[in-house]
């Protein structure tokens, strides 16, 4: 669905404003390339390589990119649209055009290039391991804008819901009925003792009584507590259904970026000395942002805690019983070496992107944290898939090799590996430092 809604309907659309407002309405097709980059940073990371440069292209529309090839255009889409955006914004500071039809920020242009810069500085850190150095130069660049990045939640970068768009994950929850818990965030979030888990998730509504084939009953304790399922159990009953339900509704707001997430990001780049920031003031401030942004109590003693996570225990199966993974806390540690650290930001930033799960997908990828629960049953064809760090990557789509062999050829030989899910990407080395 990913790759097929993708160029089904956004990349046409954005081609489409390609052609017409560079000249029509520069602004706008400055906030169309960074669209452009939103959308297709997420593909690539879904896939790796994809078709970007020559969509549209007069014989050449599906010649793919591979995915170094595609993120070193994402920041030249964006310089693009920063200069004419900063320009517009020089000449006509109170420019007000595209206000009605903002559905992700206030409708100012300034805006847009606040969060331009944020994304920038997203991409950035995502190449910390494969391109440090264009990853340092181009983090840089987005701290030293004018414009600034995204520092408080009333700059959060989020659809609305009002009447127009709907949030997809709301649906899933609160009608397919198939959003749950899972295991590890359990883990962590009652280990850690976080405040913001009631924010995130229900408690089970009631206990469950399960009857065998004999008629005998037993009663699950489950009322009031939070509960997860742990990934790859392979259960065949509907037990887990009672299961912590997520707060998120049809009309939850969308975030795409927070003022938590970006904090995190110049943490990260703060302790890899790209920059003269405290890693652990950027740290404190990311999740002093994400507490605020969920309205969650307890913060001073949360960030003085040292508590880590929780052993997972399965209500039903003791076979899916896990020791926790997630050994640090949130309370941080100057002293701490930088690998300690690092798990420390990228723990939290899973955390506070919540419910954004592409990100947090990627950057748990990106550097292995937080550490999550294993599959408890590999399926994987062949083994392809390593049980521990699980999968890297979704396959192209199977009917491309169909439907369009010649370009699924392509695709595959743009990648330079396996077309399976154990595959890494360009920027999942498997180090961090």
């Amino acid at each position: 669905a990913m790759w097929q809604f993708t160029y089904s309907y956004v990349m046409p659309e954005i081609y489409r404003l390609e052609q017409t407002a560079a000249e029509l309405m520069p602004p706008f097709y400055a906030i169309a390339k960074i669209l452009k980059v939103l959308a297709m940073q997420r593909v690539t990371d879904y896939y790796g390589p994809v078709i970007y440069t020559r969509f549209g292209a007069q014989g050449a529309e599906y010649v793919p990119d591979g995915q170094r090839e595609v993120y070193m255009r994402f920041f030249d889409d964006l310089d693009q649209a920063s200069e004419i955006l900063s320009d517009y914004v020089a000449e006509r500071p109170t420019a007000g055009e595209f206000a009605k039809f903002d559905l992700l920020l206030d409708g100012s242009y300034a805006a847009w290039l606040r969060f331009a810069n944020s994304l920038r500085m997203r991409l950035a850190v995502r190449l910390a391991s494969v391109a440090p150095e264009k990853a340092r130069a181009e983090f840089r660049k987005a701290a030293a804008d004018p414009y600034g990045v995204i520092e408080v939640n009333t700059n959060n970068a989020a659809v609305e819901t009002s009447g127009i768009y709907s949030n997809p994950l709301g649906a899933i929850n609160r009608s397919w009925n198939e959003a749950v818990m899972n295991a590890s965030m359990e883990s962590v979030l009652t280990g850690f003792g976080d405040p913001r888990i009631a924010k995130f998730f229900e408690p089970c509504a009631d206990d469950l009584v399960i009857t065998d084939d004999g008629g005998e009953s037993v009663s699950v304790p489950l009322k009031g507590q939070y509960h997860g399922i742990r990934q790859g159990t392979a259960f065949s009953h509907n037990y887990y259904a009672a299961f912590s339900r997520l707060t998120v509704e049809p009309t939850t707001e969308v975030v795409l970026m927070s003022a938590a997430e970006v904090w995190f990001l110049r943490a990260e780049a703060a302790l890899r000395g790209w920059t003269d920031e405290e890693p652990g003031v950027c740290y404190r401030n990311g999740v002093v942002a994400s507490f605020r942004q969920w309205g969650a109590d307890g913060l001073d003693e949360y960030l003085q805690s040292d508590r880590t996570g929780a052993d997972y225990v399965d209500a039903f199966d003791p076979a899916n019983n896990i020791e926790a993974r997630c050994l640090v806390s949130p309370k941080w540690e100057d002293d701490a070496s930088n690998e300690v650290k690092l798990e420390k930001i990228l723990t939290q930033k899973w955390l506070a992107v919540f419910p954004e799960g592409d990100e947090a997908w990627a950057e748990q990828r990106r550097t292995g944290y937080p550490r999550l629960f294993p599959v408890r049953f590999n399926n994987s064809k062949d083994g392809c898939i390593d049980t521990e760090i699980m999968i890297r990557r979704l396959n192209f789509p199977a009917d491309l090799a169909d439907t369009d062999a010649p370009l699924y050829e392509k695709l595959v030989n743009a990648f330079g590996k396996p077309d399976h899910a154990g595959s890494r990407l360009w920027w999942d080395t498997g180090r961090n430092f």
